[in-house]
Parts: structure tokens; sequence; C-alpha cells
């Protein structure tokens, strides 16, 4: 295990300026700790990172639906799920009543 954060460390990692929640709950989930690093490049968006990716090289941590589409492509390949996925519940809501 401690190999696996050694190499997942060196590797040049993209990031979102508002947004580091998916990193740090996979980092905690699969090490049991926070990461003790800070992503090498902070881009606005995650669509922002998954154009850097497809484009050149580096890591981020992406929910599967924001980028199957360049996963089925190609352009971008999943290295790596962890040692415990990490699923997401979105909730919807309306309010019950319409102002008028």
């Amino acid at each position: 295990m401690n190999a696996i954060q050694d190499w997942l460390k060196r590797q040049t990692w993209y990031g979102t300026a508002g947004d580091m929640e998916h990193l740090r709950r996979f980092w905690h989930v699969n090490f049991g700790k926070r990461p003790d690093f800070k992503p090498n490049y902070i881009v606005p968006n995650m669509s922002s990172i998954i154009r850097c990716l497809s484009g050149g090289n580096g890591i981020a941590v992406i929910p599967d639906f924001l980028s199957k589409n360049e996963l089925d492509s190609g352009n971008v390949k999943q290295i790596w799920e962890g040692y415990n996925v990490i699923e997401n519940t979105l909730y919807f809501g309306t309010r019950k009543k319409q102002c008028t």
C-alpha cells in the first residue's frame, strides 16, 4: 500500500480551486488519511481537468459520470478504482407548493 501511495504522489495531479473533496475522500477511503500533497495544477472546473488529461499526462480523481464519454472514446483511461469504490448518492428536490 505504501508503494502505491508513493507512486501516486510522484505523479502530476490536477485539481479544481473550489472542490478538492473528491481527492480527499478517495484518499481517506483508500489510505485512511488525508492526502499530504497538493495538486500540481489547479484549473477552474472538472471539465477543464478532463480536457487537460485528454491532451497530456496527469492524474485526477473525477466522478465517472463526468468522464464517461472520454473513457468510452479512449481519450482518458482509468488507472485504478481504489481498494474501496466510492459511491455518491445524489438527491434532487423541489418545492411542494408553487409561489404565486
